[in-house]
């Protein structure tokens, strides 16, 4: 799939952060009025470590006094970090391994990003690429009765050598892997009759071309980081719902049928 301009240092908050040298009272009062469970602890120029939810449990248990120890006597590993430069793919696996991810650089403020953060900022980018995913499952389903040659011979030579070479620049082993809304909108209009309408009903060629066409804009919107209107995200997700039901549906409960090559 073609990178995305995605970038964890445009959404990331300003994090309430600690000097080292910060007394740990002075920081717990201030995440309680910022409404924050945890602070990473910056030197000025990196970041040293976190205080988390661990960490008040840990002076609870050792009855220390938060006013008469510092951040960086308690503080707990960092959390996991990403560069201002990471894409979500990086975030999403730092997230796996901790609540929250700091974004940070030498020198720079860190800032922090949660779940709460990506589900908000990166959720047209998610809904487009699970329909490229279903699309692409169809393509699979339909690979065996589909046409000789495979799917890419229904594209201009052209296209389809595009396609292979970034598969094969890209170290990938399938280059329906790396077909997008372009190459679906194309392949959707050759294969209609024969393989497609069934399985977009109740939307006609007209209708399902047209939605490709006006998703495929908006992809390149939310690639290059363009932000929506709350009207265009509504929009793209009542788009994406329309072509993607019908297919999810029918692929979870229809069982795959034996090869056609009539």
């Amino acid at each position: 799939m073609p990178s995305t301009l995605w970038q964890a240092g445009r959404i990331a908050r300003p994090a309430l952060y600690a000097r080292p040298q910060d007394p740990v009272g002075r920081v717990l009062a201030a995440l309680q009025q910022a409404g924050f469970s945890r602070a990473p602890v910056w030197d000025g120029r990196q970041v040293t470590g976190a205080l988390t939810a661990r960490t008040w449990q840990r002076l609870l248990a050792e009855e220390l006094d938060p006013d008469r120890v510092t951040a960086a006597q308690v503080q707990e590993p960092p959390l996991p970090q990403v560069t201002p430069a990471a894409g979500l793919l990086e975030v999403l696996d730092g997230l796996a391994r901790a609540p929250a991810v700091v974004v940070a650089a030498p020198g720079r403020q860190p800032g922090i990003i949660t779940y709460v953060d990506v589900v908000r900022d990166a959720a047209p980018y998610l809904w487009l690429r699970e329909l490229e995913q279903v699309l692409r499952v169809l393509l699979y389903r339909l690979e065996a009765s589909g046409p000789r040659g495979g799917w890419l011979a229904l594209l201009p030579p052209a296209q389809a050598r595009r396609i292979e070479e970034y598969c094969r620049r890209d170290g990938g082993s399938d280059p329906l892997d790396y077909v997008d809304l372009y190459d679906l909108r194309q392949l959707v209009e050759a294969g209609w009759d024969r393989w497609f309408r069934s399985w977009l009903s109740p939307l006609d060629l007209g209708a399902a071309l047209d939605l490709l066409d006006r998703l495929r804009h908006a992809r390149n919107d939310v690639a290059h980081m363009r932000d929506l209107s709350p009207g265009q995200r509504q929009e793209l997700e009542q788009a994406v719902r329309r072509l993607r039901e019908p297919v999810r549906r029918r692929l979870l409960d229809e069982p795959p049928t034996r090869p056609d090559r009539r």
